[in-house]
């Protein structure tokens, strides 16, 4: 086909064909822009919100720390004063473990009539009565093997007697029953 138009006319058609060329190209090219700022302003968003839901979670995350803390000093301390009531319940003279003692180590037939501690000085005291001279020579042995009983001192006269004999012993206890003197 043969274009019949002026020169003039073609070239005009031409430039119009090329203006309209541009002018779409630039409003795509405007379009593009548009539409990449719109994604970079909600990446942008996107990015904020994370980052505000990062720090409410690290605040969070703080106040857990803080209170486990606070539970650890609490546990901490708790364990430091059962310690030391541990530790002084160690040192306390315990009757009860003393008189089973006491008992285990009295010879059958030995009878005691009276008992008295004092816990200053750990003195304890006995009297009662032995059905003879060696009940309570066993009973003094046995006093004596007792590595937590110090001191241990019969009166002389009970030695005079062979049978029927009213005896008093006193000593000192140490030791785990009483502490260290």
């Amino acid at each position: 086909m043969t274009n019949l138009l002026p020169e003039q006319y073609k070239k005009e058609l031409i430039e119009e064909k090329n203006r309209k060329l541009v002018l779409i190209l630039v409003i795509l090219f405007s379009f593009f822009l548009f539409c990449f700022s719109l994604f970079l302003f909600l990446i942008k968003f996107q990015q904020e919100n994370e980052i505000e839901f990062q720090k409410n979670l690290l605040s969070l995350k703080k106040e857990e720390f803080l209170q486990i803390h606070n539970l650890e000093e609490k546990f901490n301390l708790t364990n430091q004063k059962l310690s030391q009531l541990n530790a002084f319940y160690q040192k306390k003279f315990s009757l009860t473990q003393f008189l089973e003692q006491i008992y285990q180590i009295i010879p059958p037939g030995i009878r005691l009539d009276s008992f008295s501690y004092q816990a200053e000085d750990g003195q304890v005291n006995l009297s009662g009565l032995a059905p003879t001279i060696e009940l309570l020579v066993d009973f003094k042995n046995n006093l004596k093997e007792q590595k937590n009983l110090k001191e241990i001192s019969f009166p002389s006269f009970v030695w005079i007697e062979l049978t029927d004999i009213d005896f008093s012993v006193s000593f000192k206890t140490i030791d785990n029953l009483h502490g260290s003197e």
